[in-house]
């Protein structure tokens, strides 16, 4: 659907702009922060964007909006292989042998009757729910999803993440650290156990419940024996310990932080399960650290527009953020490659 098979001629000026011409001025039109399709009416004879685009004006308001109507699934599959073939020649560019990869969803406000928008009872709030995977050591947008409101966080996950894992590890075979986080919305066995296949390193949080208090507890008690916590301090410490859930093939081990805040009389404990060998303390500290994900989200939303999808079609919402998100990895890599390191 990308690709220039299909031409589009503008009734005014009998201009034709490909679809490939269309999908180059959205991504210039984002970079330079205009970001609905009406705002191209305004830069149609603008010097810089005729320059940089090798064209006497650019495509009009309804010439982008028949293309928003003409796109369908091929054409966000498209936009993700064009994605990933510019992220191959980021990565040739500058190797790495390190990745710390950050899974994430997020809330996508919506208005009106929109194909996929639906109500999550997380956000108490109607709209999309994609999902998102970053490169937190570069800021790289690796892959992006965009799912209707109401599935679960980790829906598709092990699937969204598989083709990802595969396609770096045959990429950069001597790649020798691959790092992934994720909040307790992707507590999933299919993600641990396909992490593990991968050889890749995880630290997922996991929700509190009866077994893991009771363990954490007991770490507790163990710890008041040889090191006294007056009651009223703050405390905080350490621990690890092996588990194994209902629907988990094996046991694993689960790190724990549990800290007591000042006049508090109980432990506050978080859990992570892990295949890392760091120690407890330096995972928790890893895992912490994933509020960059939360960032890079943000940075999609208040630069790139990654939540403002306006149209009624699923698909052409979809294409739309495949469209953000090359224009955000695009300045991610200039950033990156271009920009002194003090920037």
């Amino acid at each position: 659907m990308v690709q220039d098979r299909l031409k589009v001629k503008d009734p005014v000026s009998h201009t034709v702009h490909s679809n490939v011409e269309v999908v180059i001025q959205k991504i210039y039109q984002h970079l330079a922060g205009y970001h609905t399709d009406d705002q191209a009416d305004e830069l149609r004879t603008e010097p810089v964007f005729t320059t940089v685009t090798g064209k006497g004006q650019l495509a009009s308001q309804p010439t982008l909006s028949r293309f928003n109507q003409r796109v369908d699934a091929e054409t966000v599959e498209s936009l993700e292989t064009i994605n990933q073939a510019y992220l191959d020649h980021l990565f040739a560019l500058r190797p790495s042998t390190q990745m710390v990869l950050d899974v994430d969803s997020a809330n996508f406000e919506t208005a009106g009757k929109q194909e996929g928008a639906a109500f999550n009872a997380h956000y108490q709030d109607n709209g999309f729910h994609p999902l998102f995977l970053f490169d937190s050591l570069t800021g790289y947008c690796l892959k992006a999803a965009l799912r209707p409101g109401n599935v679960y966080t980790s829906r598709g996950v092990a699937d969204f993440m598989r083709p990802v894992l595969e396609h770096y590890r045959s990429l950069i075979p001597g790649q020798d650290l691959v790092l992934l986080r994720g909040d307790s919305g992707f507590t999933v066995p299919g993600l641990y156990k396909l992490c593990e296949e991968k050889d890749v390193f995880y630290a997922i949080r996991l929700k509190a419940n009866r077994k893991l208090d009771e363990k954490a507890q007991k770490q507790v008690e163990e710890r008041q024996k040889k090191q006294a916590m007056p009651v009223g301090a703050r405390a905080v410490f350490y621990t690890e310990f092996s588990y194994r859930a209902a629907s988990w093939d094996r046991a694993r081990r689960v790190v724990a932080k549990l800290e007591r805040p000042e006049d508090e009389l109980f432990f506050q404990p978080t859990f992570i399960v892990t295949n890392m060998t760091l120690s407890a303390k330096r995972v928790v500290k890893f895992y912490q650290n994933r509020g960059t994900m939360e960032n890079l989200i943000k940075e999609g939303k208040n630069g790139f527009a990654f939540d403002q999808l306006s149209s009624h079609r699923f698909e052409a919402n979809a294409a739309k953020l495949q469209i953000r998100v090359l224009a955000n990895n695009i300045q991610a890599g200039f950033r990156l490659l271009c920009l002194p390191k003090s920037f």
